[in-house]
């Protein structure tokens, strides 16, 4: 008997009406309808979203409009490069850098609606999910639960085995793509890095032919990057807590405030590559590497580092923290007063130093600069 993942896939078309009606009963659903459909009665939104019967109409009739009414309110402009890889055919494992909970993959699942590419499934952690309504809107987003982690070791290994099968499953037998970030949740320093357990998760569903398993899942490595980080001060705050303390404690409604503030924050230019696919034969030459995997990591690393833009904000910080005019010629005199416009006026918070809230804040822009610089010199 197949393996049945019905407690970790996304809705299907048959489950997407009841899903749907349960969802515009929420809330959150009329804080929703306000952003995207400002000054239009509730009761027409409603309806509107009732209408729905498929995950397809859901994506190209309200998600790409609520890009529209993101890009709009929140940035500058969305470039994006390398569409060209990719054919619309087959099925891809996208493994990305990962700046925001929503928007790294849902920039991805827009620029498809455009080329008319099918769009993918998406990773969403298990710890997002037990939100419910993130949980409800999630799965009627084409996203499946990750579980992060197990009470005993063997259970861990379990999680990730299954996790690996769903991912092989879902591109090999389903034949959707999938996307996934490099890492365990987001970066929140800029030292963008693929994981060795992400990889060594991956190959847990493969044959002992590494080149066989790898090559099977089609993997694309993806770029995104901002000229204003997502949640930027969020984020600081947060590092700075977990270097003092040791250990961070997420509040009981932080996740939900991280979508919404990523989403509603002012991002400038975003920019999203896609980049050159993992070939047969590159896979083959890892073989010849000490360790498999930590090779693979840095080929990920590699690419998704090679399409990095980096933006006027990166190459001020890195100016501002070095104290130097090294990049002057990277940035406008305006871009690098709105960054110490956005450094001066930090939150000042009882349990963090102003000073060292500062420099980590820097660092979230600076590191970009410092990590494409390492990976150019290697």
């Amino acid at each position: 008997m197949a393996e049945s993942f019905d407690d970790m896939r996304p809705y299907s078309d048959a489950e997407m009406v009841s899903a749907v009606s349960r969802f515009v009963e929420t809330p959150e659903f009329v804080k929703l309808a306000g952003f995207m459909f400002p000054g239009k009665p509730l009761t027409e939104v409603r309806d509107f979203f009732l209408s729905i019967r498929t995950v397809y109409e859901l994506q190209h009739k309200i998600m790409f409009g609520i890009y529209e009414v993101i890009k709009q309110k929140s940035m500058t402009d969305f470039t994006y490069s390398g569409v060209e890889y990719l054919d619309p055919t087959k099925s891809y494992l996208f493994i990305s850098n990962h700046r925001d909970i929503v928007l790294d993959a849902y920039l991805l699942q827009c620029l498809f609606v455009m080329y008319d590419i099918p769009l993918t499934q998406v990773t969403f952690g298990a710890n997002l999910m037990r939100n419910p309504i993130i949980r409800l809107a999630g799965k009627c987003n084409r996203m499946f639960k990750v579980e992060r982690g197990g009470p005993t070791p063997r259970e861990f290994y379990m999680a990730l085995s299954r996790l690996s099968q769903y991912i092989r499953h879902t591109i090999r037998e389903t034949h959707d793509s999938v996307w996934i970030a490099q890492r365990n949740g987001r970066t929140k320093d800029g030292m963008d890095r693929t994981e060795v357990a992400l990889v060594k998760m991956l190959g847990l569903s493969g044959d002992k032919d590494k080149v066989e398993a790898f090559d099977n899942l089609n993997i694309v490595p993806l770029s995104i990057s901002y000229e204003w980080e997502p949640c930027d001060v969020l984020k600081a705050l947060e590092l700075c807590r977990t270097a003092k303390f040791g250990h961070y404690e997420k509040g009981p409604d932080e996740d939900f405030n991280s979508i919404f503030t990523g989403i509603n924050s002012q991002k400038g230019l975003v920019h999203l590559s896609i980049n050159k696919p993992i070939t047969r034969e590159e896979l083959a030459d890892l073989c010849s590497e000490d360790d498999f995997n930590e090779a693979l990591a840095q080929l990920l690393d590699s690419r998704i580092l090679g399409g990095y833009k980096l933006m006027p904000s990166n190459y001020a910080a890195y100016d501002i923290r070095n104290a130097s005019d090294e990049y002057s010629s990277h940035y406008t005199p305006e871009c690098k007063a709105m960054l110490l416009d956005k450094i001066n006026n930090l939150p000042k918070v009882d349990d963090i130093d102003s000073e060292v809230l500062r420099k980590q804040f820097v660092d979230i822009y600076a590191n970009p600069v410092e990590n494409c610089k390492m990976m150019a010199e290697r």
